[in-house]
């Protein structure tokens, strides 16, 4: 299977549900604090026929966080969403995601999951007993190798997935599109003995701007083997 932009996974046709949403600092109560309910939404967001996810995925965007997003295409395009500038990031994560309830946000030591409510997939909570990158490295090809460790490879053929993880960029805001700052003695990070959905927040985090990492799992069709979608930027 081709690599393809997130986009374009999003564009498929679905029912449109007749709903409209608008945010505004006054609207609910933000969660506890803690450094996504610190930070603010830097610039008004206009969004339509877009799921929730995926506008949940632009607040984080727009708030200048990093964060990891896990899809697995069972929300529903909303027919319009406003998200003004100013506007508490949590608060707006909250709200957006309550209109069908079907993901929660969840923030691990500085980077922002979003996640099924139904609970993790399987594949991202696979140990991974030795992993390093280094500062020189963009995110995409960092993610990129992960495909060829054996716990990630053996864990895809163990539930039948047809296809490994495929990387390449997103089209966001260009926090994430230029590669890091050569340095002359790259800084090397080296993780043991953590899950796969650790590893990738730790990845997002270890850059100057923040990286985006969005995982789906893809079914095409009743009876076809699920393809597996891993892209880093």
């Amino acid at each position: 299977m081709r690599t393809e932009t997130v986009q374009k996974y999003l564009a498929r046709a679905r029912p449109l549900l007749a709903l409209s949403l608008v945010l505004n600092v006054a609207f609910g109560q933000a969660p506890s604090a803690s450094a996504v309910n610190s930070a603010v939404v830097r610039g008004e967001i206009r969004a339509s026929d877009q799921s929730p996810l995926q506008v949940a995925s632009e607040i984080l965007s727009f708030s200048g966080l990093a964060d990891g997003v896990v899809w697995l295409g069972d929300d529903e395009p909303v027919t319009a969403v406003i998200v003004p500038e100013g506007v508490n990031t949590g608060l707006a994560l909250t709200n957006v995601l309550a209109s069908q309830d079907k993901y929660v946000w969840r923030e691990n030591d500085g980077v922002v999951n979003l996640l099924p409510r139904k609970g993790t997939p399987s594949l991202l909570l696979t140990k991974i007993p030795l992993f390093e990158w280094n500062s020189n490295e963009l995110a995409g090809v960092v993610v990129g190798r992960l495909e060829r460790l054996p716990e990630v490879v053996r864990g895809m053929s163990q539930l039948g997935y047809q296809e490994g993880l495929h990387h390449g960029g997103l089209s966001k805001p260009p926090r994430v599109g230029a590669p890091p700052a050569t340095a002359e003695t790259p800084q090397v990070f080296v993780r043991r003995n953590i899950t796969l959905i650790e590893l990738l927040n730790d990845i997002a985090k270890s850059y100057p701007k923040p990286a985006i990492w969005w995982y789906e799992e893809q079914r095409p069709a009743p009876g076809e083997a699920i393809a597996v979608v891993l892209i880093a930027n």
